[in-house]
């Protein structure tokens, strides 16, 4: 998993994802026209099709002058984004989202709408949004990936749309969510004293441990209402912890330990000799990941099913373990030492019936 891509491409992504989407979707809709783009009638050349093949090509290129301007006009106000120096915000309540919250909400039916994504305002508010992430990655030196649970990201801006519609939270349950908030804040800035000094699982964990880290914890606080206007918004859908997970499926137990033993030994560049010694690690792996998945299900059959939560915390924490076992048995050189340090995977795997 690779986590915190810089803002330049991430915004130049969005736009040239934006673009794309836009052009795409015309030219499958024109069908014809797009055709026609490549194939120009002869001069003087007269007949019904050939007057239909004029109009489209017509059609085409004005679309295409269009959509030129479109993108010029985004490329300037994204260097002007690009360019705004970063004013440090108050250390205050003030939600960074307040503004965009309203805009969100307002446009809603639009943002769900994948036909209208190209629309000036869709596009306009994208842009917003950028520049919010980029101001809260520069301050609290998060990554993109973070924006999804750290407190000034997501938990926010849920706050912020609420807040704009037509289902605010009341007093009551504004005072307890600006609480959970604060909690979060305030474990942020621990971790962010202290992440220099963890390995890139270790601080997955850390950050597992806020208040914020998921969103159900918020959700649980929110009226039905409430929770269907956000779910209903497929940016805050689902769970967004941050882990990363290296998937796999396989007929049997060997042909999972060969295919852990061919990604560990790659990932962290483990010569002949470690292959062979890290072998029982990767065994002892898949023996407790099972017992772990088994411990799930027990839980789950006596009806007290393990959160998503609750389910990643254990799933680092036995990757934890096993990069220890792997530092304690094997003499990695300083680069292997670096690549497991860096090294944020959790492993996990189906055995098919």
């Amino acid at each position: 998993m690779r986590k915190g891509l810089p803002i330049g491409i991430v915004l130049g992504a969005a736009l040239a994802f934006g673009l794309f989407k836009a052009v795409a979707s015309r030219r499958s809709e024109a069908g014809p026209a797009a055709a026609a783009a490549n194939v120009k009638p002869a001069a003087g050349a007269t007949s019904p099709q050939v007057d239909a093949v004029r109009a489209d090509l017509a059609a085409a290129e004005e679309e295409g002058r269009t959509l030129a301007g479109t993108l010029q006009d985004l490329e300037a106000k994204a260097a002007a984004a690009a360019a705004r120096p970063v004013v440090p915000a108050a250390k205050a309540s003030r939600n960074p989202w307040a503004d965009l919250g309203g805009r969100i909400f307002r446009l809603r039916d639009k943002f769900k709408n994948k036909d209208e994504r190209s629309d000036p305002e869709i596009q306009e508010m994208m842009l917003a949004f950028l520049e919010v992430a980029k101001r809260m990655q520069d301050e609290h030196g998060m990554t993109m990936d973070q924006l999804g649970f750290a407190p000034w990201g997501l938990p926010m801006m849920m706050l912020a749309v609420l807040e704009a519609s037509d289902c605010p939270p009341d007093a009551e349950q504004a005072a307890k969510l600006n609480a959970v908030i604060e909690r979060a804040e305030a474990q942020w800035e621990q971790f962010a004293k202290s992440r220099d000094e963890m390995s890139a699982l270790e601080q997955t964990r850390a950050l597992l441990d806020l208040e914020t880290a998921s969103p159900s914890r918020l959700q649980s606080l929110l009226t039905a209402e409430q929770t269907s206007l956000l779910h209903d918004l497929e940016l805050f859908k689902g769970e967004r912890l941050p882990i990363g997970r290296n998937s796999t499926s396989a007929s049997t137990r060997e042909a999972v330990a060969a295919g852990f033993l061919d990604s560990w030994s790659s990932s962290l560049k483990l010569n002949d000799t470690q292959r062979i010694s890290v072998g029982p690690v990767v065994d002892e792996y898949i023996r407790e990941y099972e017992a772990l998945q088994a411990d799930f299900a027990a839980k789950e059959a006596s009806g007290q099913k393990p959160s998503e939560l609750a389910r990643a915390v254990a799933e680092v924490d036995l990757m934890l373990r096993t990069q220890k076992r792997i530092a304690g048995t094997l003499r990695l050189s300083e680069e292997q030492t670096g690549l497991l340090r860096a090294w944020d995977d959790v492993y996990e795997f189906t055995l098919k019936k």
